[in-house]
């Protein structure tokens, strides 16, 4: 027996896999009926829709066989997946690649095996949609062709699987959005409403001060959440207008710095660094200072204590080439990172509870820097802080 050898391609043909969230799912009636369509057209008792796994291949759906998964040492499919066409053995008993495994020298004795590989977009094989038989056998024209363009449709049933789950998934965090939008809108109304009625009844308080206070953060609370989901309504619709000047990112980071100080705790230091020489950056002054201050308001609301840091990199006289935003805060683990950027989505099941907030401040963000020709990305890691980078 000689077991396949890994794609090249393995380490982004398994994250392609996973991300269909496929893996160890219920049988789906939209694939089995493919399944049994394959196994008619091609006249054999065994059709698998197979998906071949780092160390397993896993059946989404099957006809003629019992078992649900098989190691991948010993699959057929994790040599089709090898191959670009279909993957045909016409007697496995002769070909020194499966004559002694035990899928052919016992049950369920397979002798022939035809595989289409399920491709993706990107080129990614995830496995096959396989025919086999108890005795030896070859595919005529019209079945390989059948097999797979059956193959393709396999894909798009993996494909359409997914929209719907992500559109169930954003239909649940839009509810969870508008609960959210509840609490955030009422909490500074109420407050600006309590504050004024006290202040309305003109009566000489030494809290007045404080009540001001309030109610001017308050409004500026209020007013950010509005503005928060105007511009990412104008941005997704593509009507978001940009004024471009030159920009010194430098004083702008130590303006925001200054402007935020406040919002810092008494355990976090709040400061720019920018590398000296740089020249001004052709950009919209003020959707560049509205990314920065959702990423610097951020960055403060989680952290306790250590260091939120502006850093400001390029190399002179030209214009910065990258803006960083770095801070001690409390992370966030890896398999969130890639959700943070999409409306309604928060790094933690209990961010809204425990920090407040809408989750649309990280979705602006990135569309924002992608309209003024950044790129954003982020890495943390959970307790250890993180990182957010513009990079031009």
């Amino acid at each position: 027996m000689i077991p396949a050898i890994k794609p090249e391609n393995e380490k982004e043909r398994l994250k392609a896999l996973r991300g269909f969230e496929v893996l160890d799912t219920p049988a789906e009636e939209a694939f089995d009926d493919l399944t049994r369509l394959a196994s008619d057209i091609c006249e054999t008792p065994i059709a698998l829709v197979s998906l071949v796994d780092s160390d397993r291949q896993w059946f989404k759906s099957r006809v003629g066989l019992d078992a649900t998964e098989t190691p991948r040492d010993l699959a057929f499919c994790a040599h089709a997946i090898l191959e670009e066409e279909i993957f045909e053995v016409a007697d496995a008993t002769q070909d020194e690649r499966f004559s002694d495994n035990p899928l052919v020298t016992e049950a369920p004795d397979i002798r022939f095996y035809a595989g289409a590989p399920l491709t993706t977009a990107k080129g990614l094989n995830l496995g096959t949609l396989c025919v086999i038989d108890r005795k030896p056998k070859k595919l005529n024209e019209l079945q390989k062709n059948t097999l797979d363009v059956l193959s393709k449709q396999v894909i798009a049933q993996l494909e359409l699987r997914l929209v719907a789950r992500r559109a169930l998934d954003l239909s649940q965090a839009k509810s969870r959005f508008l609960a959210s939008m509840s609490h955030e809108l009422r909490t500074p109304m109420n407050a600006i409403l309590g504050f004024s009625a006290l202040l309305k009844k003109k009566e000489f308080d030494p809290r007045s001060d404080d009540f001001i206070n309030r109610i001017h953060s308050s409004g500026l609370r209020l007013l950010g959440l509005i503005n928060d989901v105007l511009d990412l309504s104008k941005v997704e619709a593509g009507k978001i207008n940009l004024r471009k000047a030159p920009v010194d990112v430098g004083e702008l980071g130590r303006d925001l710095v200054a402007e935020l100080e406040g919002l810092a705790g008494e355990n976090v230091s709040l400061r720019t660094e920018c590398v000296e020489g740089l020249g001004p950056l052709e950009t919209d002054p003020d959707r560049l200072r509205q990314i920065l201050l959702n990423l610097v308001g951020n960055a403060l609301k989680f952290t306790k204590e250590g260091e939120v840091l502006v850093r400001i990199t390029g190399q002179g006289p030209g214009p910065p080439r990258m803006i960083q935003v770095i801070d001690t805060g409390i992370g966030m683990d890896s398999d969130r990172l890639e959700t943070i950027f999409r409306p309604f989505e928060q790094a933690h099941e209990t961010t809204q509870q425990d920090f407040g907030g809408t989750g649309l401040g990280l979705a602006l963000v990135k569309q924002l820097a992608k309209e003024l020709g950044f790129r954003v990305s982020v890495t943390s890691e959970k307790g250890a802080g993180s990182v957010f980078s513009l990079v031009l």
